[in-house]
Order: C-alpha cells, then structure tokens, then sequence
C-alpha cells in the first residue's frame, strides 16, 4: 500500500510543523508537503515535483488568496478529482462550513486545541472514519 500524501496550506508555521509532528505520530508513512500560502501550493501543482496528495489540508485565512479563493482554483484541477479538500481553520462559523462544503470541500475541521487532539483528528481523517460531506 503506498504512502499517503498529505498538503497543509497554512501560513502559521507552526501550525505547519504540529500537524507535520501529528501527522507522523499517526502515520509514520505518511510524506507532508507544507505550503505558507495558496499560489505556493497552486504553484507546485503546475509542476511534477510533487505527488499528488491524497487529502489537502486548507487553511480560510491566508496571505495573497484566500482559502476560499485557493478551494475555487484546487476544484478546477482534473489532476485533483480523488483529492480530499478539509478545510483547517480556526473558524467556528457556520456560515464558512456551509460556503466551503457547497464550494467542493470534504470536510470542515476547526483547528484541535491540544496535540492529542490533532492526532485524533488525523487518525479519523486517515482511517475515513469522519462524515463525508457531499
């Protein structure tokens, strides 16, 4: 089974780093691609540098394009078709979990507090025990 490919665009970085820590706490074979801003990540799905990833991590307040604005162009991409889009934001609005999901997103996770509970969050993520949203 090959390793899972996961993206987080996210311009805190270390909100990068503790999903990145997480992410191999719960799946060491996981690979993590980290992204400070949406054109970073847009850029490198125009190239074959990287794979490309099972589930994307997206932030709603980014720098230059907004996680909403970056959702609109990641939908467009053929080459992203099986790709789980989640929404990662500090956001508890329902209004933002409504647009994001009618807007192509799978999921809407509002960023976990504690360690434990970012690794619970992924490990449900990975193991698709969570309510895809359609």
């Amino acid at each position: 089974m090959k390793s899972k490919v996961l993206w987080i665009i996210d311009d805190d970085p270390d909100d990068r780093e503790f999903f990145c820590d997480a992410l191999k706490d719960v799946d060491g074979s996981a690979v993590c691609y980290t992204f400070k801003n949406g054109m970073e990540a847009l850029d490198m799905l125009g190239t074959d540098r990287a794979p490309i990833p099972d589930y994307i991590f997206l932030d709603l307040n980014l720098p230059m394009l907004s996680g909403k604005q970056c959702l609109v162009e990641l939908k467009k991409l053929k080459k992203l078709h099986q790709t789980r889009i989640i929404i990662y934001t500090t956001s508890t609005l329902s209004d933002d979990f409504s647009e994001t999901i009618q807007m192509g997103a799978m999921h809407f996770l509002t960023k976990p507090t504690t360690y434990a509970e970012l690794c619970e969050a992924l490990s449900n993520v990975l193991s698709e025990k969570w309510t895809l949203v359609k």
